[in-house]
């Protein structure tokens, strides 16, 4: 089974987003999936998912204490693949338990995916430069997500014409783009106080409904498009 990093060192760049966006996916395509949402200062995540029953945890992976508890919580849902939110600016901490966490994921079997969420920011490239560097021997497969949001894909200059774009893929990292959801829908779901699943649809009307899912397949079609590098209910 995977866990799945959704990462970026930046605050506001879609982490919880595509995080949401990962949940669903493993709920429809094998329907076992948990959640960690480590961002102790806006868990969106954990508001989406904690009143429902899909294992959802809150931890602060700032801590020690955070990241045993971490490997707890992957031992103890060993037929899920997990979906973890960071927060920003956690690069240092993540990089001083990797070897723990290594040890973690191989003791008890399970392959890390990461994904790094950009925006159109010199940092947003900068950050994943030392992941790169730190990670490289410990993940199943690293993916680079252009945020939409923020502009279509060619308008992600520095990090199209990047030496650490071109560094990551001839390292074998991928890329995808999330599409923008339109700002209704979005407002009307994940981003709602309090936020809701994106497949709470009863505030939606049909044409409403029918773009969110046409938006969902697109972005569902990225995630299979990555093929045996995402691990998806593979034990």
């Amino acid at each position: 089974m995977s866990v799945f990093f959704v990462h970026g060192d930046k605050g506001g760049v879609g982490k919880s987003f595509l995080a949401s966006v990962l949940v669903e996916y493993c709920c429809e395509r094998t329907g076992s999936v948990a959640v960690v949402d480590a961002d102790m200062r806006n868990a969106d995540l954990h508001a989406v998912f904690s009143e429902g029953d899909i294992p959802t945890r809150s931890l602060d992976l700032r801590e020690e204490d955070g990241w045993i508890e971490f490997a707890s919580f992957l031992e103890s849902a060993p037929q899920k693949d997990i979906v973890v939110s960071l927060p920003a600016g956690i690069g240092d901490e993540v990089t001083q338990n990797r070897d723990f966490f290594r040890d973690a994921l191989q003791g008890l079997r399970r392959s890390l995916v990461v994904f790094w969420v950009l925006n159109r920011s010199p940092h947003s490239v900068a950050l994943l430069r030392p992941f790169m560097d730190h990670y490289a021997d410990t993940a199943r497969a690293m993916v680079a997500v252009r945020n939409c949001f923020f502009g279509a894909p060619e308008r992600f200059a520095r990090w199209n014409a990047a030496k650490t774009r071109e560094a990551f893929l001839g390292a074998g990292g991928v890329e995808m783009d999330l599409d923008d959801l339109n700002d209704g829908i979005a407002d009307a779901t994940f981003l709602h106080l309090p936020p809701r699943r994106f497949s709470d649809t009863a505030a939606l009307n049909y044409a409403q409904r029918l773009v969110l899912r046409r938006w969902l397949n697109r972005a569902f079609a990225g995630l299979d498009a990555l093929g045996d590098r995402l691990g998806a209910g593979v034990r």
